[in-house]
């Protein structure tokens, strides 16, 4: 098993990295009653929504049942069915994303206003408003709002008196746009934030920037990012 999350997360940062470098989400964002033909009604993507019949093993059928213990949305029977819940399909898989995701989540020293504003900065980056607003109020409650004004409408971060959340912002903002990030932010980033925890944001900002490879895959539509995009769509 220790193997399969060594395997796992080298493919999520991978996969993650390839797939979102670069990137800004293009696809047209489709008002509710026009989905595209492909979009299952029950889970507003590519991917309907699993069940327990549709596993094929009995190891299967135990994982599903554990994975739908601790995710809600596995239990609504329609809705946006998200990154986790497509994961499902291979329960095994999803419990190891889940354990991955945990121990990247806390294995930092940083205080938990700098771990959101890493989800804040990545799906921004990576334009991928489906998980923008509950990170955006979770960061506006820890930050306050003009950090997160600054990362969703992409100002300047000298605007910002906060130096640690100046250098994570345009940490990420090279981490997704450019070739690689420059000695100079990279620097700037070990000094505000340590060896150990600049690994970690750049570990935290992949699994994001991997939830929104699988939002593309499955064009997982969300009606409030539909109704209230919170930037406009990229060219």
């Amino acid at each position: 098993m220790k193997s399969l999350s060594i395997l796992v997360l080298c493919t999520m940062m991978a996969v993650a990295f390839w797939m979102g470098f670069g990137f800004h989400n293009s696809f047209a964002q489709e008002s509710a009653g026009k989905l595209p033909a492909d979009i299952h009604a029950d889970s507003l993507s590519r991917m309907p929504r699993p069940h327990l019949e549709d596993m094929m093993t009995d190891e299967d059928k135990e994982s599903f049942k554990r994975v739908l213990s601790w995710e809600k949305i596995l239990n609504d029977p329609s809705g946006e069915l998200g990154p986790t819940g497509t994961r499902a399909w291979i329960p095994q898989l999803a419990e190891e994303y889940r354990k991955l995701g945990t121990m990247v989540h806390k294995a930092n020293t940083m205080e938990p206003k700098y771990v959101e504003l890493v989800a804040c900065v990545a799906v921004r980056e990576t334009d991928n408003p489906e998980e923008w607003f509950g990170h955006a109020a979770t960061c506006t409650k820890l930050l306050g709002a003009k950090t997160v004004e600054v990362v969703q409408k992409e100002e300047p971060v000298s605007l910002l008196e906060d130096q640690k959340a100046a250098a994570m912002i345009q940490f990420g903002r090279e981490l997704f746009h450019q070739r690689r990030v420059s000695s100079k932010t990279f620097a700037n980033m070990e000094q505000q934030f340590g060896r150990r925890d600049t690994l970690d944001v750049t570990l935290l900002m992949g699994y994001y920037d991997q939830n929104d490879v699988m939002y593309r895959a499955y064009d997982q539509h969300n009606e409030k990012a539909e109704a209230d995009r919170p930037w406009p769509e990229s060219k």
